[in-house]
C-alpha cells in the first residue's frame, strides 16, 4: 500500500509490487534516485509510464556500512528511508581526525546490526540497539539523550565535505572499537583505531553540497544520493563473468528490482512504486566496499567484483578520486 502523508511518501514492498519506469539516460548496476517531491522537476504524465518489474528487496542501513535493515514498509523522505526514528545512514563511525570511516577500511562494520525499540515509536522512549558478533553485550543508546546533545554539534567530514554530528559518548566509542577495529590492520594508537560513533539529530542533512548533485538529493551520511537501486538481471550479468558470484548485499542497495533485462536501467530517468515517485539523479562510482564479503567481512583477494567492473565500464574521476562508472550510491 502506498500513500502520501504530510509530504512524506509511504510505501510497502510485497511480492508482485509493480515498479514502473520512464526511459531516459543513466548507466549500470544500480541508480541513484531522489524523492520527486524534493525536486522541482515534474514527474511524467500517466501515459508515459510502463511497467518494468517488481520490487523484491527494501532495505536501509542505519549505520554507514552496517548490515542491511530489511523491511516491508518504510517511509521515503528527502534524506532517505526511515522507520520511526531509525533512518538510513543516520549513524557513522569517525576517526580521531573527524573523518568518516566505512567498510572500505573497517570491513567488520558489515557485521554490525542496528535496530530501534520500539520499532515504530517516535520521541523520548526510543532506544537504538547495536549488535556485533565480536561483542557479547549490545550497545544501547537513548534517542532523547542524543537529541538533547544537539546543542553540542560538531562538524565531521564525509568525503571531505563538512556535516554536523552528535558524538554518542565514550561507552559507544569503546563498543564500536571492540566491534570493528582489527589491531593487526589498524594498529593500536592510530587515528583509524581511535574511532567514535556519531549521530545526526536533524531531519534534513546540513552537509556541504556535493557539486555534481541537485540540491535536496543528498542522504544524511551516504556517499551521494538518498537512494540506490539495483536490478537482479544486471547483477546476474556481472556474476556470469565472475569465478565467485557476489550478492546484492555487496552493492548495498535500498531497492532491488526483479524483471528488467540486464542493464535496461541504463535508460531510466524516473521510477514509481505505487504512488511513490522517484527521479533518477546520477551514476554511482563503485569502490573497494564492493569487494568485502558481507558474510565473512573479508575482502576478496582478487579485488572482485571491482576488477571485472573496471574492464566493463567507463573509468572516470569524480570529486572523491578515481571511481568506476555505474549507477547509484553505496
Amino acid at each position: 500500500m502506498t500513500a502520501l502523508t504530510d509530504g512524506v511518501l509511504v510505501f510497502a514492498v510485497a511480492p508482485g509490487r509493480a515498479l514502473a519506469v520512464v526511459a531516459g539516460a543513466a548507466v549500470a548496476a544500480g541508480v541513484g534516485v531522489a524523492v520527486a517531491r524534493s525536486l522541482r522537476a515534474r514527474p511524467p504524465a500517466e501515459g508515459q509510464w510502463r511497467r518494468a518489474g517488481t520490487l523484491t528487496e527494501l532495505n536501509m542501513y542505519p549505520l554507514k556500512s552496517c548490515r542491511p535493515y530489511p523491511s516491508d514498509s518504510l517511509l521515503a523522505t528527502e534524506s532517505g528511508l526511515r522507520r520511526g526514528e531509525l533512518r538510513d545512514r543516520v549513524f557513522v563511525a569517525v576517526d580521531r581526525d573527524g573523518s568518516f570511516v566505512s567498510a572500505r577500511t573497517h570491513p567488520l562494520l558489515v557485521h554490525v546490526e542496528v535496530k530501534a525499540t520500539p520499532e515504530d515509536a517516535a520521541g523520548a522512549d526510543v532506544r537504538f540497539e547495536f549488535h556485533s558478533p565480536r561483542v557479547p553485550e549490545p550497545l544501547s543508546l537513548d534517542l532523547a539523550k542524543l537529541t538533547a546533545a544537539a546543542a553540542a554539534l560538531r562538524r565531521i567530514r564525509v568525503h571531505g565535505l563538512a556535516v554536523s554530528a552528535v558524538d554518542c559518548g565514550d561507552e559507544a566509542a569503546a563498543w564500536l572499537r571492540k566491534a570493528v577495529v582489527n589491531r593487526e590492520i589498524h594498529g593500536e594508537a592510530t587515528a583509524v583505531a581511535d574511532l567514535r560513533l556519531a549521530f545526526y539529530p536533524r531531519e534534513a542533512t546540513d552537509r556541504e553540497k556535493v557539486p555534481v548533485l541537485t540540491a535536496g538529493t543528498q542522504g544524511i551520511y551516504s556517499d551521494m544520493t538518498s537512494y540506490h537501486v539495483l536490478t537482479t538481471a544486471s547483477l546476474a550479468a556481472l556474476n556470469a563473468k565472475l569465478a565467485q558470484p557476489v550478492s546484492w548485499r555487496n552493492f548495498r542497495p535500498n531497492f532491488v528490482v526483479d524483471g528488467p533485462a540486464a542493464f535496461e536501467e541504463d535508460a531510466w530517468t524516473w521510477l514509481r512504486v505505487g504512488d511513490a515517485v522517484f527521479k533518477v539523479e546520477m551514476p554511482c562510482g563503485r569502490c573497494l566496499l564492493t569487494t568485502v564479503n558481507p558474510d565473512t567481512a573479508v575482502k576478496d583477494p582478487d579485488c572482485e567484483p571491482l576488477k571485472t567492473l573496471r574492464r566493463q565500464v567507463k573509468y572516470y574521476w569524480i570529486l572523491f578520486g578515481p571511481l568506476f562508472f555505474v549507477n547509484g550510491v553505496y
